[in-house]
């Protein structure tokens, strides 16, 4: 998100043409720039509308 924007994640994520899509996150779920969620793994599934599946 931090380099190419919302509209280049979504476009990035929409280019590919399987039937199912994996986004794996880095550190904590909610760890993104400064102190608010901005360019978290959260952010990210948010902008996809995707959901979260915690496996611990």
């Amino acid at each position: 998100i931090y380099l190419m924007g919302e509209d280049g994640v979504k476009a990035s994520f929409g280019r590919g043409s399987g039937d199912l899509g994996i986004v794996e996150g880095v550190m904590g779920l909610y760890d993104g720039k400064g102190i608010d969620s901005r360019y978290s793994t959260a952010h990210v599934a948010e902008i996809l509308n995707l959901p979260v599946v915690l496996i611990i």
